[in-house]
């Protein structure tokens, strides 16, 4: 102990008149520190997979592989816990990601297979109303609704008019349209390969309007399409049209 300096050899000590303590801020030092710098990122606004972007964007460059040196210190457990965050999110994300790009594919099977349905039932209600020959009793014993007096006479459809034919959306494929009936109910559709005026013609297709899709078709060949309108009752079945042709895509 120095009877001149009873505090020398302390953490803190005396020199002249000014007593330095050394756990006490350097207030000189702190004055003329800069300012702390601020991550700007707005988790908020980031959706499910920018998040996982962005973590694992900062995973790497925090953690990166030997012998690259980190750009910050102390970062291991930071990391780790980032790292397990984002597995799970992005495990998560995915499943979902999958699980929507198979909505799509369903959605498409629903809606196609409920227009092959509206068709068939289009051309069930037209042979039910040719085989009953139009009278009501057997019709409403079928639980059909009928519209109208069940004694209107039926009313003849016509020769449909103007067909013409374009190629399809998809390979094998050709797209039919024709004039509106306004007494037809529904369209029958039937091609062939032969002779455009003896056939032998088979039916491709019904529907509830004047457009049609002809499918199973073989991309090249030369096919002849012709269409009818299907009407109620005794008259349900127009002429046919004059034939048309195309080339298969």
């Amino acid at each position: 102990m120095d009877p001149h300096h009873p505090r020398y050899g302390e953490p803190g000590a005396i020199y002249g008149q000014v007593y330095y303590a050394s756990a006490a801020p350097d207030n000189e030092t702190n004055k003329h520190t800069r300012p702390m710098a601020k991550i700007k990122l707005t988790i908020s606004r980031l959706n499910p997979t920018q998040r996982v972007d962005t973590a694992t964007k900062h995973i790497n460059l925090c953690a990166p592989e030997p012998p690259d040196t980190p750009p910050i210190p102390n970062m291991t457990a930071p990391v780790a816990a980032l790292t397990t965050a984002r597995d799970a999110a992005k495990a998560a994300n995915d499943a979902y990601e999958s699980a929507l790009a198979g909505l799509a594919s369903l959605k498409t099977a629903r809606d196609n297979t409920s227009a092959d349905l509206g068709d068939a039932l289009v051309q069930f209600i037209a042979d039910a109303e040719s085989a009953s020959k139009g009278e009501p009793g057997p019709l409403q014993a079928g639980g059909f609704a009928l519209t109208g007096p069940t004694n209107t006479p039926a009313v003849a459809v016509q020769v449909a008019q103007n067909l013409a034919l374009s190629p399809g959306k998809m390979p094998g494929t050709v797209q039919g349209k024709c004039a509106v009936d306004p007494n037809a109910i529904g369209y029958e559709w039937q091609v062939t390969t032969g002779d455009a005026m003896t056939g032998p013609y088979a039916t491709s297709t019904h529907s509830s309007g004047t457009k049609a899709t002809l499918k199973g078709l073989t991309s090249g060949q030369r096919i002849w399409v012709r269409v009818r309108a299907l009407g109620r009752g005794e008259n349900g079945e127009g002429p046919w049209s004059d034939p048309a042709t195309i080339i298969v895509p």
